[in-house]
């Protein structure tokens, strides 16, 4: 299935590359503008900067995470192979917007106990500082690591914030290799970025990324659901048949490479 995952996700950002491109260029004109405007504040103020560093970083979240609603959007329609539009960004932003909001600020406040927490026990003497700051080293894993599913999951299955939380740490909980498997590929792609100014394969790509990681793990539960419905004494943790329940998704990319996306048709191979 994680073969499958990346190649899916590397021939839907070809397929709708301009569109992505647009995304990517959009996130970096928005990180550019909102980093400016903090720091034009904050210079303007150097006597508070104290306060408005962290009130700075604050608004950069907060914008960031309203953008990265509305492209969530567009990438989901990508991952369902609807149209995709960009008259549908300004939808997208509005009906995400609520959500972005409550997620900016939830993301603030823990960066704000995070890093005070960070501080404090790392002054600590002992044995406490180290563990203390350990484990603060492992919650932020936690939350990132389940945090980037929130607008996969917002778009795909439930709108109300807290169900939304709820249901990313479940997730996670449940998916746990799998998550963290995806965060390191995340954090890899994103470095690899940074060379085409955030560009290619970009921010946009990390969405699409987890948004089918998302939709094909779900795949599991109805199996697993439909399943206990047919054999409900089975107890047993048998292998996920992911080739059957991809299928509908394998067979447009079985035969499908690089060469034959610009040339004549190549052989693939099975790719689960």
């Amino acid at each position: 299935m994680i073969k499958f995952l990346a190649k899916k996700s590397f021939y839907d950002f070809l397929d709708h590359f301009f569109c992505m491109l647009l995304l990517n260029a959009g996130f970096l004109i928005v990180l550019i503008v909102s980093l400016a405007i903090s720091s034009v504040v904050v210079f303007i103020f150097q006597d508070k900067a104290v306060v408005l560093i962290p009130a700075a970083a604050a608004l950069v979240i907060f914008i960031l995470t309203v953008y990265t609603g509305g492209a969530a959007g567009i990438v989901y329609a990508i991952t369902e192979k609807k149209p995709v539009s960009f008259r549908e960004f300004g939808h997208c932003l509005k009906s995400s917007l609520k959500n972005s909001l409550l997620l900016a600020l939830t993301h603030c406040l823990f960066l704000f106990l995070f890093f005070n927490a960070l501080f404090f026990y790392t002054g600590v003497k002992f044995m406490v500082g180290p563990l203390a700051a350990s484990l603060l080293f492992w919650l932020g894993l936690l939350w990132y690591t389940a945090v980037q599913f929130f607008f996969a999951i917002h778009y795909r299955l439930e709108k109300r914030f807290f169900k939304i939380f709820k249901m990313m740490f479940v997730f996670f909980l449940d998916n746990q290799l799998f998550s963290l498997g995806l965060l390191l590929a995340s954090i890899l792609l994103a470095l690899l970025t940074i060379p085409t100014l955030l560009l290619i394969p970009g921010y946009a790509f990390l969405l699409l990324l987890t948004g089918l990681g998302l939709k094909f793990r779900l795949y599991k539960y109805t199996y697993l659901k439909n399943r206990a419905a047919e054999q409900p004494n089975n107890t047993r943790r048998n292998k996920i048949p992911w080739h059957n329940l991809l299928a509908d998704e394998l067979e447009p990319l079985a035969k499908r490479t690089l060469l034959n996306t610009f040339f004549p048709k190549s052989t693939g191979k099975n790719l689960l």
